[in-house]
């Protein structure tokens, strides 16, 4: 869904509302914010139509737990264009970079990491569409894992899923990374009221 451009707020685009923290998501030229209805004026209305401004790629550098990799990987956490969201690869890390000595607390973890980026870009783990991991090893405990994970993040449906094998990864002691694609479903796109619980 699309916004529409604000005047009072250096055109900047409201895309839609985020219930839990009470927050709403705007695009503009430089990229994306996220923050409280603007002061002295009414909650922006919600266009149906495309803009300019959405056709273009709102890029979400990393943030907290993941601002130790800014400057040596000088990567995107995610990417949105439009209702599709694309995420880089999430690891179960910490904000110093390492690993829990139990695979499964590194799979939530990576799974936790995961969600922030999502909700960062303005989505939800309703409305993800594709996962892929990769795996080292990846054999019947990690398969069980990342079941469970996927069972307890997402009851209502079921992501397509690809899991790979793969010899090693970037950060010593990494043994899962995890992406995501998301479509973001109409309950997200709304001021509140207009949309469903997520």
């Amino acid at each position: 869904m699309a916004g529409c451009l604000d005047g009072a707020d250096n055109g900047r685009e409201y895309v839609g509302y985020r219930e839990r923290s009470r927050q709403y998501l705007w695009l503009d030229l430089a990229g994306s914010s996220v923050g409280p209805a603007p002061q002295g004026g009414p909650i922006p209305a919600l266009s149906r139509q495309r803009t300019r401004s959405m056709d273009r790629a709102a890029f979400f550098p990393p943030f907290d737990p993941f601002e130790p990799m800014d400057s040596p990987y000088a990567y995107s956490q995610a990417v949105r264009l439009g209702d599709r969201v694309e995420t880089s690869g999430q690891g179960g890390w910490d904000n110093a970079q390492t690993f829990p000595a139990a695979l499964a607390a590194e799979i939530a973890r990576a799974f936790d990491n995961l969600g922030s980026v999502l909700e960062e870009a303005g989505a939800a783990w309703s409305d993800v569409v594709a996962v892929e991991s990769w795996h080292l090893p990846l054999d019947d405990a990690a398969f069980a894992l990342m079941v469970a994970q996927l069972r307890d993040r997402m009851p209502r449906h079921r992501p397509i899923w690809t899991a790979l094998a793969v010899p090693g990864f970037g950060l010593s002691g990494m043994r899962v990374e995890i992406r995501a694609t998301a479509i973001v479903q109409p309950e997200w796109s709304g001021a509140p009221g207009d949309h469903h619980g997520r």
